[in-house]
């Protein structure tokens, strides 16, 4: 039987799959190729593959797609993308096959929607709204969407049940466009296992479009399971990525350029869950008041396994030239006193904060490069590079780490090694309720192997509650009385300490001369 079905619109103009104009009394061959999308889709069966030719096809008729069905576009080989920058259409596409005001509804498995154009007007083009049955084996990929209205444009919903039974989403090589001043959010999953979103790009119809931002790049909702969201490219977005709730959510080796945040990842059920943000790039955050990166965990009860974050290899520029408000950090792992056995790892990332800070409508706003820990069980801050170049800054709140007292609970263990700090107003701050200090009896914290230089304050830990161990770091000398004359004590005392600061290697954080700690 025919499995292959051809559609051309009236012209034969950029035309690849047919030889003629379309007419939906034709058998669906390419010398005799169908009008619409609609027609081709009824005579197709499970299986099937509907080639649509270049050209318009606009209707106001959804198709709902209740069985397995290919539908590849002119372009279904060819990345939206031009490889010298992504963030433009590739010069190789061919005339596209743009649909226009046209909904496809997800009823189904094995659903493949390949190299289009889609222009929504005020549509969804995607959509799965059937939560009582699963599927699963959905590709979206090599398509271009125009975003004109606040409407999700990939709206994806599984069946909503525990283990999850809607598997294997993979949303790949795909460029978003907004056409003009939009918000909404361009894709939203919730409920489905096993999701790759993968190489796309999240861009405007110029680089220099100023209008109001997409709300959310990516959103994942409630009820995700393994999330994977990989080498996508983000530009002037909200919140780039919002990624709640997932079982397990991987956000690696994006870019995200003049966001006003790059991602919110967090879980607010009561299952262990774990997140990773790693090897990403984000340059030139604008500010909502909210973190740059941020991790949150909310009453995760269950004890079976741990709640983990790792926060690893990402480089983060913050410039505030220009700015009326800064974000609160760059990296904030914010967590509930309900979540049980959370750990926190931020290693290796290279955080700076630059520009004159003379435009915030407060001076004093607090920046830090990694602040609140608050209700962590144990964090490891390690091999992270952190420098503040700024000027025209206020002094206070402008910390390398900044611990926020309130919440840690006894027990509670910090571990802040082999950083390299360099001209932070304060490079460690520990803040109470009333003023510096006040770390709370039974938790532990230690900072050691670092190197602080250029800074005003290396660790203030103000009025002291539980003492800190901060034995062996370098202070940018070797000499104790350059070090004792930093303080302002009547007496002090002198614990271990480096005495040579030469990085023993170029990896990123601080690794001194080995044995180096003799100081007394």
């Amino acid at each position: 039987r025919q499995n292959k079905f051809y559609v051309n619109d009236e012209y034969i103009t950029g035309d690849v799959f047919t030889t003629s104009v379309g007419n939906d009394a034709n058998s669906g061959i390419p010398s005799a190729p169908l009008l619409t999308l609609t027609a081709a889709y009824n005579k197709a069966q499970a299986g099937d593959t509907i080639f649509v030719d270049a050209g318009y096809y606009q209707t106001n008729t959804d198709i709902t797609l209740n069985k397995s069905i290919t539908f590849l576009g002119t372009n279904y080989q060819i990345s939206p993308k031009d490889p010298s920058n992504p963030l433009q259409v590739n010069p190789a596409r061919l005339t596209e096959s743009v649909v226009v005001n046209h909904k496809f509804i997800i009823a189904a498995n094995d659903i493949r929607i390949k190299g289009f154009y889609f222009d929504p007007a005020s549509k969804t083009q995607i959509q799965q709204t059937v939560t009582t049955n699963d599927f699963d084996n959905i590709e979206i990929e090599k398509n271009q969407f125009s975003i004109t209205s606040n409407t999700t444009l990939i709206n994806i919903t599984g069946k909503q049940i525990t283990p999850l039974v809607t598997v294997n989403y993979s949303i790949n090589d795909n460029r978003f466009i907004k056409e003009f001043g939009t918000g909404g959010t361009t894709i939203s999953i919730n409920a489905i296992d096993a999701v790759q979103i993968n190489n796309n790009v999240f861009t405007t119809n110029n680089l220099y479009f100023n209008n109001a931002r997409i709300q959310n790049g990516i959103s994942v909702g409630n009820l995700a399971g393994d999330v994977v969201i990989s080498n996508n490219k983000g530009y002037q977005q909200n919140f780039f990525i919002n990624a709640l709730s997932a079982k397990k959510t991987t956000i690696t080796f994006n870019t995200a350029d003049d966001c006003n945040r790059f991602v919110f990842a967090g879980s607010s059920n009561v299952n262990p869950n774990e997140i990773e943000i790693t090897d990403n790039i984000i340059t030139n955050p604008k500010s909502n008041g909210g973190p740059v990166l941020s991790y949150a965990r909310s009453n995760g009860t269950n004890l079976s396994s741990p709640n983990i974050a790792k926060i690893e290899r990402n480089i983060i520029t913050l410039n505030g030239t220009g700015l009326t408000a800064v974000a609160q950090s760059l990296i904030a792992p914010t967590l509930d006193a309900a979540s049980a056995n959370t750990q926190v790892y931020i290693r290796n990332n290279k955080l700076t904060i630059t520009g004159d800070f003379s435009s915030l409508s407060s001076p004093v706003s607090y920046v830090s490069a990694i602040r609140f820990l608050t209700n962590s069980r144990y964090a490891l801050v390690e091999n992270n590079e952190m420098e503040f170049t700024a000027t025209n800054y206020g002094s206070s709140n402008k910390f390398g780490i900044g611990i926020i007292h309130s919440g840690l609970q006894p027990g509670a263990s910090f571990d802040f090694l082999n950083n390299k700090f360099s001209g932070f107003p304060t490079s460690v701050g520990i803040q109470g309720s009333t003023g510096f200090g006040q770390l709370p009896n039974g938790v532990s914290l230690n900072i050691n192997n670092n190197s602080f230089t250029g800074d005003v304050m290396s660790i203030n830990n103000g009025t002291t509650g539980q003492s800190a161990n901060a034995s062996c770091n370098w202070y940018g000398s070797a000499a104790a009385q350059n070090f004792i004359s930093k303080l302002t004590l009547p007496t002090v005392d002198i614990v271990p300490w480096l005495t040579n600061g030469t990085d023993n290697d170029a990896a990123t954080g601080f690794q001194p001369v080995p044995n180096s700690c003799d100081g007394y």
